[in-house]
């Protein structure tokens, strides 16, 4: 009887400690007995960001901003976008950093140009999305009192209606005329707009001689550059010839062609395009507003306009606009006698 109970006791004992030995490792044993399968975060690899999540969390912070839709049509790149009133670049990356979506997203604004920000959301190393923005711009924003700023107005007459031309050519505003080299109506009407009294700008393509296509207009004031200047042309010299003639540099590339310091150098007047007058309604009312901002920005406004009558008619509201904000209209070669470039 007595073994029996010792017995009976030795069992307990044993069970209970065998119960307390399973129980301790557990946590230990388990996951061995019966493995689950490691997701990519547990292995160290974080799952990529797509570009579709990063535009959805940028189209909703601008949404949720009061603003709308970015439009992105197919095939034509990422297009400015216009912030809503009231947001500052810098709100709307604190609103994508704080997007849990963008949680492992490295996010940056910086600024790209005169009113121009970019945005830029990297996952790791890589370049998810690159988008260009602008603040709320007011269609008539304030200049400093007593020094207004200047607006040069150019009318593209390259494939223009020699009616319109000639129309525009007699206001009393001064409209100076953009030409292209070597087409069958441009010593005609660069004439014309030497008896006038209105400046010619020229045309001119970086990849051709430009001697030849200066020889080609009379009467030039000015030249305007559109595109990039190939890499193998000597830039000190195309602008040495540009000084020696004492032409005004208009820059028309989105980000400029020609920087500040290369035409301080060379010598020569350099201004740069706001904006193109090519659209009607709301789209219209935003060129509008970019030109006029960006004078106010940089002192001046370039803008040029089609040699129609719809291009009239957007030149002439624009000169009453200017009027009536007290802003001089001016030819390209007194606007860059006032704006100067400086060597930085």
């Amino acid at each position: 009887m007595r073994r029996s109970a010792a017995s009976a006791g030795l069992g307990v004992a044993l069970v209970a400690g065998l119960v307390w030995a399973l129980w301790s490792c557990a946590p230990w044993l388990w996951p061995r007995l019966f493995p689950t399968p490691v997701g990519p975060a547990e292995q160290g690899i974080s799952a990529s960001l797509s570009a579709a999540v990063v535009e959805r969390a940028f189209d909703q912070a601008l949404v949720a901003g009061g603003g709308e839709l970015p439009p992105r049509p197919p095939g034509e790149g990422s297009l400015v976008v216009a912030l809503p009133r009231g947001m500052q670049p810098a709100q709307l990356q604190a609103t994508l950093r704080e997007d849990p979506r963008l949680a492992t997203a490295s996010i940056y604004m910086t600024r790209a140009d005169d009113l121009l920000w970019r945005l830029r959301v990297f996952d790791g190393p890589k370049l998810v999305l690159q988008q260009d923005v602008r603040p709320w711009m007011s269609v008539s924003p304030p200049h400093p009192l007593g020094n207004p700023p200047e607006l040069v107005v150019l009318l593209d007459a390259r494939g223009g209606e020699d009616v319109w031309v000639r129309r525009v050519l007699g206001w009393r505003s001064p409209v100076a005329v953009i030409l292209q080299p070597f087409t069958p109506s441009t010593l005609r009407r660069a004439d014309e707009a030497a008896r006038a009294a209105r400046e010619v700008v020229v045309a001119v393509d970086g990849a051709e001689p430009l001697a030849a296509q200066l020889e080609a207009v009379p009467h030039a004031a000015a030249v305007l550059i559109e595109s990039e200047l190939p890499g193998e042309l000597d830039r000190d010299v195309w602008l040495a010839l540009l000084a020696h003639e004492q032409l005004v540099l208009i820059d028309g590339c989105p980000q400029g062609c020609v920087s500040v310091d290369e035409a301080a150098r060379a010598g020569v007047g350099r201004l740069r395009v706001a904006g193109r007058l090519s659209a009607d309604d709301a789209e219209g009312l935003a060129e509008v507003a970019l030109v006029r901002n960006l004078a106010v920005q940089r002192g001046y406004g370039v803008v040029l306009t089609e040699a129609t009558r719809e291009g009239a008619r957007r030149i002439e509201g624009l000169l009453d606009a200017a009027k009536a904000d007290g802003v001089d209209v001016v030819l390209p070669a007194e606007a860059a006698r006032q704006h100067q470039p400086r060597a930085r």
